[in-house]
This record gives structure tokens, C-alpha cells and sequence, in this order.
């Protein structure tokens, strides 16, 4: 549900936007218009980098490591399983290895993209072939073979890391591990625009740049020569023409995590300041860098509990930093958005809102929301828009381990609505009035598409808070209302009431409204009434405007 002109109304279905889906949790979308004119949509995944256009997905995830293997597969008859030799081949389980022309094997073809399945040394891994084999082969298969390996996946869920190196030095005895020390978050991504040109990072990795015109849909991200190779976030400065990292390697040294680097002017490949050029950097304080976004006049750089203020001042210095306030941090990477010359951002514990101003936002969900959070989860927290509603959407986990809730804000109305819906990441953009979204499952779908949920029945329904007459010391009597609703198909409507505050609840209906029903007749009593308004078929679309009742006094017993 949510509100339009101060009246609930049920929201807009949403349609598939591909037959094709994507390998790993989608974390992020950016879209852009190439200098070709076409649309395109970034996607990263846990596993992947994909750009969609015309309703395809085409695989750009960076290559990390290119060689060439002789003879190095092996075989078993009547198993699946291959065993690959490659000295320090640095793969891990769930990582992408392709091989460039077919390896004869075993009574096996193998060409093209595989996973890895099993990590066995530093020098072997297996995969899984689409059929068993017919015989044992040890070390075969011809070649050299060009085999390339994407850059390794991220973890589809945050976890806790324990053992040697996860927590401080001391702070345990000696040989056992500091079990839940570290928590290692799911792979998130940022993404933005360098004018036609995709710039990507995946959270804690090197950044890459995905050309559409120069590059094409068959050629995969590369990574951005002499940028720090270990990023925590990424944002662009458009007007001024700057790269800059968030929480990086400091100046080609140890990574920071609150270290602000930023490119050459024009050339995100210059990244060593020198006094020819205007890369530079500076750290900030706080625990460290979680992410960035654009602001009106400046980027907002979040740390866990600190919000900053990072703006261009040309001459010597380029860029300088700024504290806004201290408790407003950012509780994910994607928990932040700019709308309308405001930036809204999910913290720990309340929303904020940014407009030259930082203030709290005043939720009267904020605790259903909080006390329902896995916090655990919290870096899938992610925040979009629907252009046409002029809604902020935020998607957050709670019992399970991906985002299936959603608590939804219209600035324009000043309203709040709550909802349960999975998605990992929602875009609306200037190219589409209807966002785009992801399930767990790796669907796109289109939103505020038809009424249904792909040919589905949305279960919709809003439920009033109670209401009585004069200060609830006398009983109501409740004997007929007439709706007043701008719809297609049905809605039930149930009538609660309450004798007391504690009594049990005692319900009347449901009772069915369509566009011709002009009223409804019964008999209710209680010093409290409620009313439930739901919608559970095909086709149902509704606006509740103005409800009357036929009420009064019925005495104080």
C-alpha cells in the first residue's frame, strides 16, 4: 500500500522484464545513456557484472588471470567431476573459469564457462562436466588451452569469520580463534558514470571501467591502470570531471579505510599527485568509510556513525572535508539516495534526511522496522525510487538472510507505508517511470506494471487504528457505511470492535465492495471499531477516499 493525496491506495503490479536471469544476489543497478543513444543498466551481483539492454543480460565480470594449460585435465569413468592443474591458479569455490577452444577429454567436450566446485591446492580445483565421463584420463585433454578466470565471487550473505587473524593481537588465548571476531560483509558494489563510460567496484576490490561504444557487449570490465586496487566505494564528481575513492590504498601504500582519493582531473588513470596534476587525497575521522553520495552542493561521505561533507575548493588543496554530524552514519552501502536536491539515508537506529540541513526523520514505523532488522544482514539494506510516485523505497532482512520487507516514504506526502516484498536492489531512473528490481532469485522485474504480480494476485490491505466516539467511555452503535472508493475488481472490507481495551476483538464481514456497491448494512457495537480493507484477486486496483458511517451513542456498558 501506499499514500497519494493523503489516501491509501493499493500500489501498482510489476511484469517480467527478462526470460533471463542473473548467477549470484544482485546488489546494485546504474543506468545510463551511451553516446550510441542506448539505454543501458548496469547489474553486480555477488558473482557478476552484467549489462542489460533491450531485455538481455551480457556478462562484463573483469577477467583476473590469463593462461594457457596443456594436458592438464583429468578424468574419471563415470563421473562428472574434472580435475584442472594449474600451478597458483588463486580460484576459489563458486569462481569462473572459461576455456577458449574445447578440451577433448575423457570422452568429454569441455568449451566455454564452468564453475569451480571444489578447491583441492594452490595448484588444483575441480569443475563439473555436463555428462560423465566414458574413461580415466590423468593429465590430458591437449592444448595449450587460453583459460581465463573471472575475478573471484563475493559472499552472497555477510558472515562471521573466526581462527588465526580474525581478531586483535592478544585478545585471546594463544591457538584458539576469536570466534564472530570479524564479520566479513556480502559483496556490494558502486557504480557510476564517467559521462558514456561504466565505472565499477566491487566493495573492497580494484575499480574497473566498461565502455559500450569503445568495448562493445562481448568484451568484458577492465581494471582502471594506477587506480588504488583495494576501494571501499566510489562516487563521481560529474561537474568537475573526478574519480574518487572512498576508504583505498593510501597514495600506492597500505589500504586505509578512511582515505579519500581522488584521479587527475579528465584522467581517471593519473591517480599519484604530483605538482603537474590535481590528484590528491586526504582521511577523514570515524571507524571507517561505508559509502558516498551526490548532495546538491557537495558528496556526502558516511562512515558507520559520521556523515561528511566532501567539496570541491580548486586551488592547491581540490578537494576538502567537512564533519556534518557525528550518530547519523550509514547502516549499508546502499542505504543512501539523492531525490530531489535531498539526500535520505537508513542509519543504525533512525532516518535521516540531508538538504543543507541534517535532521532526523520522525517514522512512526521506525520501530517496527529496527526491532524486525537482521542485523546481521544489514549491508543488503538497499534504497531506490519510484519516479512516478516520487517514493523512497528501502528493502531490509529480517528472519531470513535477504531483504524481504520493504518501509516505503513519499516526501511529497509526508507518508509512510510498510510492506512485504523480496527484492535486493531497485532502480528508477530518469529513463523509465516504472523502477526496476531483483528478486533472490536473480529475476528482473519491471514495477508499477498492470496490478498483479506477473499474472498473480496481490494480497494488498490497510488496516485503521482504533476509533471511538467522544473519549471511549460510551458504546458505539454501527448499523451501515457507505464506501466511497475509486476501484476496479473487489475489495473486502472487515468491521473489529472492541467492549474494552483487553476484551477480544469481535469482527463483522468480510464484506465485499465492488464499483456498484453504494452501501453496506450491520450491525456493530463497541466503545472501539477498526476497519480492514484487503484485496486478494487478479485485476483488483483501489483508492480508499471517503468512508461514512451511520454511528452513534449506544450507552456505557
Amino acid at each position: 500500500m501506499r499514500f497519494r493525496w493523503g489516501q491509501p491506495e493499493k500500489i501498482g503490479g510489476w511484469i517480467s522484464a527478462s526470460t533471463q536471469t542473473v548467477l549470484g544476489a544482485a546488489r546494485k543497478m546504474k543506468t545510463w545513456r551511451g553516446n550510441d543513444t542506448v539505454v543501458y543498466t548496469a547489474v553486480g551481483t555477488s558473482s557478476k557484472l552484467y549489462v542489460f539492454t533491450n531485455g538481455s543480460f551480457f556478462n562484463i565480470t573483469p577477467i583476473r588471470r590469463t593462461v594457457s594449460l596443456t594436458n592438464a585435465w583429468s578424468t574419471t569413468s563415470g563421473s562428472a567431476s574434472v580435475k584442472v592443474a594449474d600451478t597458483a591458479h588463486g580460484a576459489g569455490v563458486g569462481d569462473t573459469v572459461n576455456f577458449a577452444t574445447t578440451v577433448t577429454i575423457g570422452g568429454l567436450s569441455l568449451l566455454g564457462d564452468y564453475i569451480i566446485t571444489t578447491f583441492i591446492d594452490n595448484d588444483h580445483y575441480t569443475i563439473t562436466a555436463g555428462s560423465n565421463a566414458g574413461s580415466t584420463v590423468n593429465n590430458g585433454g591437449g592444448g595449450p588451452i587460453v583459460t581465463t578466470y573471472e575475478i573471484s565471487i563475493g559472499g552472497v550473505d555477510s558472515s562471521l569469520q573466526s581462527g588465526w587473524g580474525a581478531g586483535s593481537w592478544g585478545g585471546g588465548t594463544w591457538g584458539i580463534g576469536a570466534p564472530g571476531a570479524v564479520m566479513t560483509p556480502a559483496r556490494t558494489w558502486s557504480l557510476d558514470n564517467w559521462g558514456s563510460i561504466l565505472v565499477a567496484n566491487p566493495r573492497g576490490g580494484s575499480i574497473y571501467k566498461w565502455d559500450p561504444v569503445a568495448d562493445g557487449l562481448t568484451v568484458r570490465a577492465t581494471v582502471i591502470p594506477n587506480a588504488p586496487v583495494q576501494t571501499t566505494a566510489i562516487v563521481i564528481a560529474p561537474e568537475q570531471r573526478f574519480l574518487i575513492a572512498l576508504g583505498c590504498n593510501n597514495n600506492g601504500t597500505g589500504f586505509d579505510p578512511l582515505v579519500i582519493a581522488w584521479c587527475n582531473q579528465e584522467d581517471f588513470t593519473v591517480w599519484a599527485p604530483s605538482i603537474t596534476n590535481s590528484a590528491g587525497e586526504l582521511r577523514i575521522t570515524g571507524k571507517g568509510i561505508i559509502g558516498g553520495v551526490r548532495a546538491k552542493q557537495e558528496i556526502l561521505v558516511f562512515t558507520e556513525s559520521e556523515v561528511h561533507g566532501l567539496e570541491y575548493i580548486a586551488g592547491d588543496f581540490i578537494f576538502g572535508s567537512t564533519l556534518i554530524a557525528d550518530n547519523a552514519g550509514l547502516i549499508a552501502p546502499s542505504a543512501a539516495i539523492e531525490f530531489n536536491g535531498a539526500v535520505y539515508w537508513m542509519g543504525s537506529h533512525n532516518f535521516f534526511i540531508y538538504d543543507g540541513n541534517l535532521r532526523v526523520m520522525p517514522s512512526p514505523v521506525r520501530t517496527f522496522v529496527y526491532e524486525a532488522l537482521n542485523n546481521s544482514q544489514k549491508d543488503k539494506i538497499h534504497v531506490g525510487l519510484t519516479p512516478s510516485f516520487r517514493e523512497i523505497w528501502f528493502f531490509y532482512p529480517t528472519a531470513t538472510t535477504e531483504n524481504d520487507r520493504y518501509v516505503l516514504y513519499s516526501p511529497v506526502e509526508d507518508a509512510w507505508s510498510i510492506g512485504a516484498l523480496s527484492r535486493t536492489c531497485w532502480e528508477g531512473s530518469e529513463f523509465s517511470q516504472s523502477p526496476f528490481a531483483f528478486d533472490p532469485q536473480g529475476h528482473i522485474w519491471q514495477h508499477e506494471s498492470g496490478t498483479d504480480d506477473n499474472g498473480s494476485a496481490i494480497d494488498a490491505y490497510i488496516e485503521s487504528s482504533d476509533f471511538d466516539v467522544s473519549d471511549g467511555q460510551q458504546l458505539m452503535f454501527v448499523d451501515r457505511f457507505i464506501p466511497d472508493m475509486d476501484m476496479s475488481g473487489q475489495v473486502s472490507v472487515t468491521v473489529k470492535t472492541l467492549k474494552y481495551p483487553n476484551s477480544p476483538v469481535i469482527t463483522k464481514g468480510p464484506y465485499t465492495i465492488t464499483p456498484s456497491t453504494q452501501r453496506i448494512d450491520l450491525r456493530a457495537r463497541g466503545r472501539h471499531v477498526a476497519l480492514r480493507f484487503e484485496s486478494q484477486n487478479i485485476g483488483d486496483a483501489w483508492t480508499v477516499s471517503s468512508i461514512r458511517f451511520n454511528a452513534q451513542p449506544d450507552g456505557m456498558q
